[in-house]
């Protein structure tokens, strides 16, 4: 792909793919701890019980994984769409997932996410599962970058914009705390 023009439906695009991307991983943490009975709160970019702990080790477990299990099946499945079918708009939607997740990883060094806990839980260093998903997600990125022949400047556009949107979303949740399920 020689010539990329960012128009106004790709940036839209590409704000709904992030906002999507958060927005199903919330909520599918959000209903791993409503299925095993306890009251959650979720925010744009958080879940948490609502009042008290969980009652077994594993329910944590399972909820923290709930939210990049989903991550992974959705870049999984835009992943093969493309390969089948080129369309550039689907992209975002594949490169999104990626973003969260280095970003999430990165996060650690701070506050541990979702793999993270899931990696300490069972003993194999914090950032252990954050490198598995990431190469995954990154791989997936890739492959298709390549079968397409994204340029630099191209992945350099959908990084730039997946970065304000995401910032966006992050402090409107950190300054807001806006409760979306409760």
């Amino acid at each position: 792909m020689t010539n990329f023009n960012l128009t106004l439906k790709y940036t839209f695009i590409s704000l709904i793919s992030v906002l999507a991307t958060f927005f199903f991983h919330e909520f599918f943490h959000w209903i791993a701890g409503e299925s095993l009975g306890y009251k959650m709160t979720m925010t744009l970019n958080s879940v948490s019980l609502t009042e008290g702990k969980y009652l077994q080790s594993w329910h944590d477990t399972l909820v923290s994984a709930a939210g990049p299990i989903f991550t992974i099946i959705q870049a999984s499945t835009i992943y093969f769409i493309m390969r089948q079918n080129k369309n550039l708009l689907f992209y975002p939607f594949l490169f999104a997932p990626l973003y969260m997740r280095v970003l999430a990883g990165a996060m650690n060094f701070i506050n541990l996410n979702d793999e993270g806990r899931i990696s300490n839980t069972f003993g194999i260093g914090t950032f252990t599962l954050s490198i598995v998903v990431c190469l995954l997600l990154f791989f997936f990125v890739f492959k298709i970058s390549k079968q397409n022949n994204y340029t630099v400047k191209f992945q350099i556009i959908n990084l730039l914009m997946t970065m304000v949107f995401s910032s966006i979303l992050i402090l409107s949740d950190q300054f807001f705390s806006l409760k979306l399920i409760n």
